[in-house]
């Protein structure tokens, strides 16, 4: 039987889909869009995933290519499209989704620090093996009082 490290593939998965640049960590995402989940809100889709769900409404190319989608944006980027969409569609609920969102720990992070006090809530959907690995990253997220934390078990 072969073995399965989640904790391994997301630190390979983070390898493809982040990298540092002169502003920082960048990340990959392929679409920012309004979503009626939440009664409405504002989704970053990000590149990545060390989990292969067999219920995941993500696509296969995203799932199986992550070095080949989407494009590396900083944090201050993604902020900035999350909040003009939200003012667009005048929605005050944030997330990232489409993978996992704590791959890239100083870009969500970053990305937290711009986004508070701007008046949004932010929806942190997360299967939490990252945070669950580093006690440090669950502390640094409590810090925002915006966030709320929603963990979900996935499924092999």
């Amino acid at each position: 039987m072969l073995s399965y490290d989640s904790l391994q593939r997301h630190l390979t998965i983070e390898k493809l889909v982040t990298r540092i640049a002169s502003n920082g960590q960048e990340k990959k995402y392929y679409r920012i869009r309004p979503a009626r989940w939440y009664s409405g809100i504002v989704t970053a889709d990000c590149v990545g995933c060390g989990l292969l769900c067999g219920f995941c409404w993500v696509s296969d190319r995203v799932m199986f290519h992550p070095a080949d989608v989407g494009r590396y944006y900083n944090a201050r980027q993604i902020a900035g499209s999350l909040v003009a969409v939200a003012k667009k569609y005048r929605l005050s609920l944030l997330r990232i989704s489409g993978g996992e969102p704590t791959i890239g720990k100083a870009h969500l992070l970053e990305l937290l620090g711009i986004l508070q006090g701007k008046g949004y809530r932010f929806i942190l959907e997360t299967n939490g093996i990252l945070m669950a690995a580093d006690e440090s990253y669950v502390e640094s997220i409590s810090k925002y009082t915006f966030v709320h934390v929603s963990f979900s078990e996935g499924m092999q």
